[in-house]
């Protein structure tokens, strides 16, 4: 305390002065910091999420980032629709050949789709290839007796509802042969002459009285209304973004496409250089980088006359019945094929014309390669152990988790949730295997699913370390059903450098690549039409990696066994599991 005077108008006064600091409340100090804290925290959630999209995106992108570099704005975009339908025409003209001629390069998948199948538009029921109308016969054996080893042919003629022959091709034929007493199957490849005329191969490997079965799979006007459905957009609805900002949810459109209309937010460079969509929230609150979450809706919009034309794997009539003897007693075919499998050219897989293998009691068996190993415990965990196993891609690989997870007793790491990221190990002999999607699209059924759950293949290509000797199974199939193919193009492109860079660091990895599959769900959406066309597309851009990525054929093992579901049986995913083991293990 101090005591001043002052004169002020002829008289001295006193006052006192206190050297009391002045303070900030306790409280109003808590508060703010906190708002500095807040504000700080906001600073770098912008900066983080905006960054990687200001950078130049890949030229994977059909459309440059909305975002100029200078400014810090919302990554929106009015749409072209016009430009978008050329290009995507363009692309598709792209992928098919012009040929429609020829198609047993490999089993049943066809080495060309015919344009005038994609590009029609007819949905007269009685214009289409009709099984009932249809004849197959047996070419050159009027006895239908055969040795074992004989080559089969049988002559397939397609009418329409009327009765008329067909004059064109591109009708999805498929031959097959099965003795149900035996447990016996086989699969056979068919020619189309591009004249409404189809010749099946088939061969005799086993003893008995097998019955030879054809069937339409999907006819050239089925495939015509599928490639339509792709052309006009909202009618496959399949994915939904979750956008959430504090209590604020709002639900919007997503895709690798462009398919809505108005603004949109790209996010392609957070889905690693692969194009992906989500037309922006309404409520002016939430901004692009509050989308947290993906949710499958599976809304489609088939008319009636387009789901009649889309039904298929009918039957024809009558099957062929034949006999199959031996004149030196054997049961099977000829003698177990000389080369081990896991010494077979990965470059040799995915040239092979069917039958790969058949069914005989119950038990597949390989036409060109031999397993060396046995579907036991303890030959898979000799395999399998110091290693890890990356599954990667859709719900029927993780079926393949799961047989080698029951089979060899692992421990699942944390609480399963469906479509989530799988770990499970083996500590006693070192081994982990794991599960994840293959990046969008996936649709997650019903449930909202953290958006970081799906990453692209080669994203885990590029995070295997050096020296490593891990195994890597991956797929790409159902879930891009609903998109034009070159979505399903876009992402085989990205890895193949993956490929070549982690042979190069780790030429120990072995990967392979889990082939498409036959089935004839009801569900319209998902369709095995599209591995005729997916098969050509990995096919092109898999050229300089063949050598590097073994091609497990999932096709004749599902034809033959008439498979319905696009998840296989338990009894058929576990021969599926020990093809491909047959090929890793040494």
């Amino acid at each position: 305390m101090r005591i001043n005077q002052k004169l002020f108008g002829g008289h001295i006064y006193e006052y006192r002065t206190s050297s009391v600091k002045m303070e900030i409340p306790m409280k109003k100090k808590n508060v703010f910091i906190s708002l500095l804290l807040v504000v700080f925290y906001i600073l770098i959630r912008e900066y983080i999420y905006y960054s990687p999209m200001l950078t130049k995106p890949p030229e994977i992108l059909e459309k440059k980032i909305s975002i100029k570099e200078e400014h810090h704005v919302e990554s929106v975009y009015v749409k072209s629709q016009n430009v978008q339908q050329e290009k995507t025409t363009q692309q598709l003209g792209r992928i098919y050949t012009k040929e429609p001629h020829v198609s047993h390069e490999k089993t049943t998948q066809k080495s060309s789709i015919s344009n005038h199948c994609v590009d029609s538009y007819d949905l007269d029921p009685k214009k289409s290839a009709a099984a009932s109308m249809s004849k197959i016969v047996l070419l050159g054996n009027e006895r239908k007796l055969f040795e074992l080893r004989d080559n089969i042919t049988v002559r397939i003629t397609l009418s329409d509802g009327n009765g008329k022959a067909k004059s064109v091709g591109g009708d999805q034929v498929r031959v097959w042969m099965v003795e149900p007493a035996k447990k016996a199957n086989s699969t056979g490849y068919v020619t189309d002459h591009g004249n409404g005329t189809y010749t099946g191969h088939l061969k005799a490997l086993w003893v008995g009285s097998p019955v030879i079965r054809s069937a339409i799979a999907i006819t050239c006007e089925g495939i015509g209304v599928r490639h339509h459905a792709l052309k006009v957009p909202g009618k496959l609805r399949m994915v939904v973004g979750v956008f959430k900002s504090q209590k604020i949810v709002e639900e919007t459109d997503c895709g690798p496409s462009l398919n809505f209309k108005g603004e949109f937010c790209n996010f392609t460079a957070e889905n690693f250089g692969l194009p992906w969509f989500c037309a922006r929230p309404k409520n002016t609150k939430l901004l692009c980088h509050d989308w947290v979450k993906v949710r499958g809706v599976y809304q489609v919009t088939y008319t009636g006359q387009e789901t009649a034309m889309m039904k298929g794997h009918n039957l024809l009539k009558p099957e062929i019945n034949i006999k199959v003897t031996s004149k030196d007693n054997r049961e099977l075919h000829v003698s177990p094929p000389p080369v081990a499998c896991n010494r077979f050219p990965s470059t040799k897989t995915w040239s092979l014309k069917s039958p790969v293998g058949f069914f005989f009691q119950g038990k597949w068996f390989s036409t060109y390669c031999s397993s060396t190993i046995e579907d036991s415990v303890a030959v898979y965990t000799k395999c399998l152990q110091n290693r890890r196993i990356q599954i990667i891609g859709d719900s029927t690989s993780e079926h393949w988790l799961k047989v080698l997870e029951q089979m060899l007793h692992f421990q699942r790491v944390g609480s399963f949730r469906h479509h989530r990221p799988i770990v499970t190990v083996l500590k006693s002999n070192n081994i982990t295997m794991s599960w994840f999607t293959h990046g969008y699209p996936f649709l997650h059924p019903r449930i909202a699913n953290n958006k970081a759950f799906s990453k692209p293949v080669h994203v885990y290509l590029d995070k295997i370390p050096k020296g490593s000797n891990d195994i890597v199974i991956f797929n790409l199939y159902v879930h891009f059903n609903a998109y034009t193919p070159d979505i399903l193009q876009r992402q085989a492109h990205a890895l193949v450098n993956s490929v070549h860079s982690v042979k190069k660091r780790s030429p120990n990895v072995t990967i392979a690549f889990k082939g498409f599959h036959a089935f004839g769900d009801t569900k319209i959406f998902l369709d095995d039409y599209w591995a005729s066309v997916y098969e050509l597309i990995i096919k092109k851009e898999f050229a300089s990696i063949l050598d590097k990525v073994i091609y497990l054929n999932c096709w004749d093992i599902t034809v033959c066994t008439e498979n319905e579901n696009f998840h296989n049986s338990n009894e058929i995913d576990k021969e599926m599991v020990h093809i491909a083991l047959s090929h890793i293990c040494r």
